[in-house]
């Protein structure tokens, strides 16, 4: 469980489970690839987010956290909904606003017209080019900073959508690398 002095929310990440990418070794990082139904979870990203909610499940139960006081906010990305409604289905809460709501913020970073849908052996180039200079965006693509910025935004309108609140992120690999913090709950 992640928390900072000035957040009123308590605040879990959640990786989301094996994509159909990551079995095909494949980028998808744009809104527009990233959306389609055939880049959700794999089986066994099923089974992680099964279990992931299970474990969400217990955290919550050790801490006397109360189940209709949580909140899931996810990206629009197939996997991460996915991911998402798994989750919310082992908790037995309705995937719908209120406890579940979609944030683009929290979308995958995207890393350019050059990486996508190319073999995920490519990202190397991406991180030597994010140890050099954090700033710098890859070709049409964004950078660590971009992202960073993006989810400061998310977190902002979290805070002040649910005051008070736990809750839990079914994120992307980038954002919740980006975010993490000690104790975060992960897939």
């Amino acid at each position: 469980m992640a928390t900072a002095p000035f957040l009123r929310n308590r605040y879990w990440i959640l990786r989301h489970g094996k994509s159909i990418p990551n079995e095909k070794g494949l980028i998808v990082s744009s809104i527009e690839n990233g959306t389609l139904p055939e880049y959700q979870l794999a089986s066994e990203g099923v089974g992680q987010a099964q279990l992931a909610g299970e474990q969400f499940l217990k955290e919550l139960k050790e801490n006397s956290i109360p189940l209709e006081n949580v909140r899931i906010c996810y990206s629009p990305f197939s996997r991460t909904i996915h991911t998402a409604k798994v989750a919310a289905s082992a908790l037995n809460l309705p995937f719908e606003n209120p406890p579940c709501k979609m944030m683009k913020d929290l979308r995958e970073r995207y890393f350019g017209p050059s990486f996508e849908l190319l073999s995920h052996d490519k990202y190397a180039e991406i991180w030597a080019l994010d140890e050099e200079d954090p700033f710098k965006r890859p070709e049409g693509g964004e950078s660590v900073e971009d992202v960073a910025s993006r989810l400061a935004k998310a977190v902002l309108q979290m805070e002040s959508q649910f005051q008070g609140w736990p809750s839990w992120w079914s994120a992307m690999g980038p954002p919740a690398n980006i975010s993490d913090g000690d104790g975060c709950c992960h897939t």
